[in-house]
Parts: structure tokens; C-alpha cells; sequence
């Protein structure tokens, strides 16, 4: 299905990004080229759809690639630093929301107790923000408690960090040495004293 906005910009790039671009700006809905009415549409839907670096079947695929590569970064960083965790593919059925990463044991930054790590493969501007912050990170803290996000292509300059949640890029994260919060002591209890049989 192509559904290509008609909007644009002479200027590019995060820095330039508008969260209004395509608000009450037509679309191009066709669900498959081969679809359209006549040959000329069909060739020019086909050729918006090769150009669309984003809603495209390529740019989607390309972004599902990035998605699994921050992944990647994600948990080789977890390993070489020997923190153990669970996946989203592990917890899933357990909790109505799941991390990238769920911790073994929480780790300690800036004074908070981190338990879990969400990976963004995209640049953090406030609609993104705000958005994964109604749909996951919000219900993460609900859940797990305090985490933090890395959203490994930068996030806007002054971005305030949600309550419960640290906001990380690529740079930041592979910068840390993390340190685990002390485990908590064995609970003992007041059993029999057992002697051994001389």
C-alpha cells in the first residue's frame, strides 16, 4: 500500500524538522500500483513509492534494519559490560508492555536505579518524545520502575527527561561504565541448628 504525503520542505534534516508538515496536506492512498486507473498513474505512484526513503516498503524495511541494529548495540554493550538481562522476545506474554531490555539487576546513573533499557533507532524530537512516552515508557515505569531510553541518532537540544526516565544517545551510552545497584542480601532464616554426627 503506497501512501505517500504530499508535503515538503526546501530545508532537510532534524534541525529543520516541523511536527505540523503534513497536518491537512492530501495523501496519495493506492493499495497497489498495478491498482491504479491507468498506466501514467501507475508508473508515477511506482516512481513515489522507489523515491520514499521512509513510507515505502524499502523505507520501512530500512528502518526495521535500524531497529534490529540499535538492538544489537543494545545488548553487545549489556554483555561486554556482563549485566544480564531479558528481552522483549523473553518477557513477551508476561507484561502488557516489554522492554528492549529488562535488567537482572538494576544499575545506578545519575542517582537513579535504572531496571530496564528501550533502543530508539531514530532522532528524539518532541512528537517523538511524547509519543513514546504515552505508548511505552510511561507504562514501563508503571511496571518496572525507573529505565532509561538511547535513542542512538540524537534527541532534540533541551529535551526534558520524562519522569522515571533517562534520555540517552549512542555517544552517551557507549561512554558508560555501568554500575550495578548492591544485590540485595540473602534473607536468612531461624531454622534448626544442625550438628554434624561425630
Amino acid at each position: 500500500c503506497a501512501g505517500p504525503p504530499l508535503a515538503g520542505r526546501e530545508r532537510s534534516g532534524p534541525a529543520a524538522a516541523r511536527a505540523d508538515l503534513f497536518l491537512g496536506r492530501p495523501w496519495v492512498i493506492c493499495p497497489l500500483p498495478e491498482t491504479a486507473p491507468d498506466a501514467r498513474l501507475r508508473t508515477e505512484v511506482e516512481a513515489l513509492i522507489d523515491a520514499d526513503p521512509i513510507y515505502s516498503p524499502a523505507g520501512m524495511e530500512a528502518q526495521r534494519e535500524r531497529g534490529r541494529r540499535g538492538e544489537e548495540r543494545l545488548y553487545h554493550w549489556l554483555e561486554s559490560h556482563h549485566l544480564g538481562y531479558r528481552t522483549e522476545k523473553d518477557l513477551r506474554g508476561k507484561y502488557a508492555k516489554t522492554p528492549d531490555a529488562l535488567l537482572d539487576h538494576p544499575i545506578i546513573f545519575l542517582g537513579q536505579k535504572l531496571k530496564w533499557i528501550e533502543s530508539k533507532a531514530n532522532f528524539g524530537d518532541d512528537v517523538e518524545l511524547r509519543r513514546n512516552l504515552k505508548r511505552q515508557l510511561a507504562p514501563y515505569t508503571e511496571i518496572f520502575g525507573e529505565g532509561a531510553v538511547v535513542y542512538w541518532y540524537g534527541y532534540v537540544e533541551g529535551a526534558d527527561s520524562p519522569p522515571g526516565v533517562l534520555l540517552w544517545d549512542g555517544p552517551m551510552i557507549e561512554s558508560i561504565t555501568p554500575v550495578e545497584a548492591p544485590h540485595p542480601a540473602p534473607a536468612h532464616t531461624d531454622g534448626p541448628a544442625w550438628r554434624s554426627a561425630a
